[in-house]
């Protein structure tokens, strides 16, 4: 995960990254520094826009730390 966010900030020079987890892995990115995101986050689905079901977590790679506004997803999953 280390490298990952040094290509986030080397190569893809983003502001921040953004991962899905279980409740129960958020201790551990916690611990590489990922935060919990606390404010509502809708995803796009073919059926329309819903919370999303499990935890999301940022990395803030420019900055103290993530924003407390709410956030939208506005792709449809993979």
């Amino acid at each position: 995960m280390q490298h990952t966010a040094e290509f986030f900030e080397r190569e893809w020079k983003v502001d921040a990254g953004l991962l899905f987890c279980l409740p129960k892995l958020t201790a551990y990115y916690e611990t590489l520094g990922w935060q919990e995101v606390e404010s509502l986050v809708l995803i796009e689905q073919p059926s329309g826009k819903i919370v999303s079901p499990l935890c999301v977590m940022a990395l803030p790679l420019v900055g103290e730390g993530w924003s407390s506004g709410s956030l939208e997803l506005g792709s449809l999953p993979w």
